[in-house]
């Protein structure tokens, strides 16, 4: 069988072997883009945990943004924001953290959660331009790093909603193509 046919079965498969760049943590794929080397971190832990932090802090910025805008409507809708805050509502699997994810501000949080580990310094504004103007080879340092992540994001809200592991699996594996797909192809907006 060649590298290619074995390569097209695994996609069939929905779940792919950990590559040994993987299982080492040696540093992640790189991105060259505007005389810059990005390179991504793998989605460990680390990155859930900045992901998440991220999402909190996009939701509290919107937040703020909105309260200026609209005076006391606003300062309400920046007082709701902060409760579900405190509430846990954009914890990881949590309704307002899967809303996010699945957003184009997601697809941009996200990409930054993994730049960070070798860019701490890097912002929306890098993540959204290697998004938009180097989309190949974003989407093809993503797919190296993050399906896994994917997988059990769709895997965890499938089964909250009743689906059987079998179901659940399957649901997964789709729902993980099309988000990586996504996630490098749809341009984000200002806010989710």
């Amino acid at each position: 069988m060649s590298k290619r046919d074995r390569s097209k079965e695994q996609n069939k498969r929905g779940k792919r072997a950990p590559s040994t760049q993987f299982i080492t943590m040696t540093p992640g794929p790189t991105i060259e883009a505007d005389g810059k080397t990005w390179r991504l971190g793998f989605n460990t832990q680390n990155a859930k945990g900045r992901f998440e932090e991220l999402v909190r802090a996009h939701v509290l910025r919107d937040a703020i943004r909105t309260r200026q805008v609209l005076g006391d409507d606003g300062e309400t809708y920046y007082q709701d924001v902060r409760d579900s805050l405190t509430a846990g509502h954009y914890d990881t699997f949590e309704p307002g953290w899967v809303r996010i994810l699945k957003s184009s501000a997601g697809s941009r949080l996200f990409l930054l959660s993994l730049l960070q580990k070798h860019h701490p310094d890097a912002t929306e504004a890098d993540a959204q331009n290697l998004l938009t103007n180097h989309r190949a080879e974003t989407e093809a340092a993503l797919a190296v790093v993050s399906p896994d992540f994917l997988q059990a994001v769709a895997r965890q809200t499938a089964l909250e909603k009743g689906a059987t592991p079998q179901a659940a699996d399957a649901v997964a594996a789709e729902l993980a193509n099309k988000m990586h797909g996504e996630l490098a192809s749809e341009p984000a907006s200002a806010t989710a």
